[in-house]
């Protein structure tokens, strides 16, 4: 309380309001209804809550929390306009199911505030170890949801003088929002966020924070996990995050929607450990440095399942060092069968981080067959356009006009792949049975 400046009573109201206009409506539903679920149901709000005006963050951070412990299931907190400070992790109650709405991601937002020598402590059961073996310190935690996790029209940022350390320790921030899954079904969307960290580089012994948005099924049970769901990101926008503005970890049989947000500032959209995942990475603006844009991989880990199907396509997406899209590796079955078409792919290079050097603008790893890669405008300077060491893959009418590759616009190891409309690119042949075609 030492360093409370000001505390104004914040109001919570409890009631149902059938007549209140000044509700938010719901997400919109996806345009894909056959492949994902529909979001939550157009409703009023459960409980209203106003930013109190202190800069400490203890009051706002506790009227947000003893809402979320009220809120009944499947109810609506609405956020109303101003900014919030908190000081620590809210957590939502053990097996939440509801929706936080803000007013407007420009209109709702919320400040992590604190000196650095406090991280964002969470108590048992989800702390101190971390849910699922993760650093858990983050703005929002939820922790075993029941039913569905929704957040929308708001915006989370930092003070100027946070100070998140460690990225790969437990430090001050990891993560803006975290939902460690337990074997369940849950869903979780995202909608219209606004998140901004600070200009902290990486690798550097400090980051604010790593992780922009973290949906994590129990990596305990890994490989043979059952978390599933669909989880969604749509419309938001994600810039100065250490590593990735999203991660989806330890899935099973989920649907993944990734759609109109733009992320700028950050490294790897990343999905890793999955089994049998649906995946649509659709009509995003992701500009990534030092690391690939978009991360699709096992990370060596050895996982007899499913085949996860990815498609990426109407997406700008730049690199600025290793890969643009990397695809692997991947081992035993559980592989990804990816469709990357109409999209703008760039290596513009001069990455600096120790160990990836610039490679391509996209590169596919053995143990992904079947990968098609098609109507993809290509541009850089980097060694590769496009790398294939699986095999079965189909290219088709991708632009390399504008490519200015170092060594090749396409470099095949893999075995039976199609190259169609190669026009004048340049290709490395060192598979078997690959078939070339102007």
């Amino acid at each position: 309380m030492k360093n409370q400046l000001l505390s104004i009573l914040a109001v919570l109201v409890i009631f149902s309001c059938s007549n209140d206009s000044s509700v938010l409506k719901d997400p919109e539903q996806l345009v894909n209804q056959e492949a994902f679920k529909k979001g939550p149901k157009k409703g009023k709000a459960d409980i209203i809550v106003f930013p109190s005006g202190d800069l400490s963050g203890i009051t706002d951070a506790n009227n947000i929390e003893d809402a979320l412990n009220t809120l009944p299931e499947g109810g609506v907190l609405l956020m109303k306009i101003g900014t919030y400070y908190s000081n620590r992790t809210i957590e939502a109650p053990e097996g939440f199911n509801g929706t936080i709405k803000g007013s407007g991601k420009d209109k709702t937002k919320i400040i992590a505030v604190g000196d650095s020598g406090t991280p964002f402590t969470v108590a048992p059961p989800f702390g101190p170890t971390g849910f699922n073996n993760y650093p858990n310190e983050s703005v929002f935690l939820f922790y075993n949801p029941k039913g569905s996790v929704n957040m929308n029209s708001l915006a989370i940022t930092l003070s100027d003088d946070f100070v998140a350390a460690g990225v790969f320790t437990r430090g001050r921030l990891f993560t803006f929002i975290t939902v460690g899954m337990s074997d369940n079904d849950a869903d979780t969307n995202f909608n219209k966020l606004k998140l901004t960290g600070l200009d902290i580089p990486f690798p550097d012994t400090e980051a604010s924070p790593a992780v922009g948005i973290l949906v994590s099924g129990n990596n305990s049970t890994f490989p043979t996990f059952i978390s599933g769901g669909t989880h969604r990101v749509t419309n938001s926008i994600i810039s100065k995050i250490a590593v990735p503005p999203t991660a989806h970890y330890y899935l099973k049989n989920a649907e993944i929607l990734l759609q109109g947000n733009t992320c700028f500032d950050v490294r790897q959209t990343q999905l890793i450990f999955l089994d049998g995942c649906d995946i649509i990475i659709k009509d995003n603006n992701l500009t990534a440095y030092d690391i690939s844009a978009i991360n699709l991989t096992q990370e060596g880990f050895p996982l007899s399942g499913e085949t996860n199907t990815v498609e990426i396509k109407n997406n700008i997406i730049t690199a600025n060092g290793w890969v643009a899209i990397e695809i692997g590796p991947s081992y035993g079955d559980a592989n990804f069968e990816v469709n990357i078409k109409n999209n703008q792919l760039e290596n513009k290079g001069g990455g600096t981080f120790p160990g990836f050097p610039d490679i391509a603008v996209v590169g596919i790893s053995e143990g992904n067959d079947n990968v098609i890669v098609k109507d993809n405008n290509i541009l850089g300077n980097v060694p590769f356009g496009i790398t294939q060491d699986s095999d079965y893959g189909s290219f088709k009418d991708n632009d390399f006009s504008s490519f200015n590759a170092i060594e090749s616009d396409y470099k095949l190891t893999g075995d039976y792949n199609e190259l169609r409309g190669v026009g004048t690119s340049t290709v490395i042949d060192s598979g078997v049975g690959n078939v070339i075609q102007n």
